[in-house]
């Protein structure tokens, strides 16, 4: 989410009774600064219904009060907290007052000082503070479905489905495999033909593949469609390689489909990644790559990755070679332009770790004893290549263009106070 972009957002002003005159005049030369980066004043009565509301302290003598009004937030609410100060009229001392009454019950505050009524860090302050809430807010009400169990080999990347929903928040809907398999069975060539003539985000050079093995990819498109639609799912992860054993067909355009459609989808039912695949595309705005850290050079600071399938909207141009590991159907080799990156590992047992580094795309690679599409990331920081084999999280690493660690790792530390992690 860009902090340059208006978000909205309700801010209450608050003063003691003693001071109520003044605290006009405050009023009156903080609202424009307020308004411009998306505020609108609030009233008590909406504190619950405004969505989210921040307290606007425009005098001493608050304390109580503020704490009361916060004892009526719910309980879901009481960690998202933000005070806004001003330097007159015992503003900042109070705000501190209450921050730490409410440290001490353990529940975390974020106070933002207006220097001046054109203060832009503390706008950027607000707003990022804001576009965290939002991002928070959206995870909360979304739905990944974990489409058979995760491969065997992700012994790291496996957490219990609670780890993720209690630290961060997301519904995590167990599917079975055998629905995919009945949906598939049931998919018809015409459907297939349909969806193939009328969907935009099927690219032309498809039409080299042989028929019988294209459709049996689009089926597969075709099934976990259904099932996003019925089980109502913002994102999906599957266990695709016993889609290689059982039906001999590979999941990676499908997936590659789903991406572009705006429906984030990771392989082989790698929870933690399509998670993170989530949530920057929710905090950032972009689709992202889950791949394998396949070669390091550690001398030039540098990681190779490669993985079978990737967003059609993130690369500029396809191949479709047949699956690596496999040899069968579909894979994607996808060309993606030099540029700046960033890459990102959660892990940890509570999902509380984060691994996050900048750098750049120096070229796209065809080895042959990789998986297809392939890109070589050079490293700003020093040593970041070296920290990976030290202090591995896990396997697969997510990529996402732009340099944006600062804007992960500011979410990051605001979602653990959130979780209390």
């Amino acid at each position: 989410m860009d902090n340059n972009k208006i978000q909205s957002f309700y801010y209450l002003p608050l003063s003691s009774e003693i001071q109520a005159k003044s605290s006009k005049k405050i009023l009156k030369k903080y609202n424009s600064f307020l308004k411009k980066i998306g505020g609108r004043q609030a009233k008590e009565s909406e504190i619950g219904v405004k969505d989210p509301i921040v307290f606007f302290i425009l005098t001493g003598g608050t304390e109580n009060h503020v704490l009361k009004l916060i004892d009526e937030l719910a309980q879901s609410n009481k960690n998202k907290l933000l005070l806004i100060t001003h330097p007159n009229n015992n503003s900042l001392p109070a705000a501190l007052e209450i921050s730490a009454k409410l440290q001490q019950e353990n529940l975390n505050i974020k106070i933002v000082y207006i220097s001046d009524s054109n203060n832009q860090f503390a706008a950027e302050e607000i707003l990022e503070f804001v576009c965290h809430y939002q991002v928070h807010k959206k995870l909360q009400s979304s739905k990944i479905g974990l489409i058979g169990k995760p491969s065997e080999w992700l012994v790291a990347s496996s957490p219990n489905k609670k780890i993720i929903e209690n630290n961060w928040h997301v519904e995590v809907k167990k599917i079975p495999l055998k629905k995919v398999y009945t949906l598939y069975e049931n998919i018809t060539d015409k459907k297939i033909d349909f969806e193939l003539e009328k969907n935009p985000a099927i690219p032309a050079e498809l039409a080299a593949i042989k028929r019988t093995e294209l459709l049996k990819a689009i089926k597969i498109y075709l099934a976990l469609k259904k099932i996003i639609k019925q089980e109502q799912l913002d994102a999906i992860t599957i266990r695709c390689f016993d889609l290689i054993q059982k039906k001999h067909v590979t999941g990676c355009l499908a997936l590659a489909l789903l991406n572009k459609k705006n429906i984030i989808s990771g392989c082989e039912a790698d929870i933690v990644s399509t998670l993170t695949m989530l949530w920057l595309y929710y905090l950032a705005h972009k689709k992202s790559w889950m791949a394998n850290p396949a070669r390091i050079d550690l001398q030039n600071n540098s990681i190779l990755l490669a993985h079978c399938t990737i967003s059609m909207d993130m690369a500029q141009e396809f191949t479709f070679p047949t699956h690596f590991e496999s040899g069968i159907n579909i894979g994607i080799q996808g060309k993606i332009l030099p540029g700046e990156v960033t890459l990102v590992r959660i892990g940890g047992k509570e999902l509380d770790k984060l691994w996050v580094a900048e750098g750049n795309i120096k070229k796209n690679t065809k080895h042959a004893n990789l998986c297809r599409t392939q890109v070589r990331v050079s490293l700003d920081e020093k040593d970041k290549a070296k920290e990976l084999l030290a202090k591995p999280l896990g396997n697969h690493l997510i990529l996402v263009t732009g340099k944006i660690k600062s804007k992960i790792v500011s979410y990051f530390e605001f979602m653990q106070k959130q979780s209390g992690c």
